[in-house]
C-alpha cells in the first residue's frame, strides 16, 4: 500500500495495512505524517509529540518508507 507525502511529493509505502490516525515517517522529507483516510489512502502532517516517538520499539506497527 502506498499514499503521496504532501510535503515532497515521494511514495510513501506501508508494510502493514494503515490504520485512520496512524503517523509514519516520509523517509525522503522527514516529515511526520499521519493516515486521514484509508480510501483512498491520504496523509497529512501530524501534530504530534516529540519525533522520537516514531523511532520506538514499538514503531514496527507504523513502519513506512520512502521508495
Amino acid at each position: 500500500m502506498e499514499a503521496i507525502c504532501p510535503e515532497c511529493d515521494a511514495k510513501v509505502y506501508f508494510e502493514f495495512q494503515p490504520k485512520k490516525g496512524q503517523r509514519v515517517l516520509c523517509r525522503n522529507c522527514k516529515s511526520i505524517l499521519t493516515v486521514i483516510r484509508l480510501a483512498p489512502l491520504e496523509l497529512d502532517w501530524a501534530f504530534i509529540e516529540p519525533f522520537e516517538d516514531l523511532l520506538s520499539d514499538d514503531s514496527k506497527e507504523r513502519t513506512a518508507w520512502m521508495g
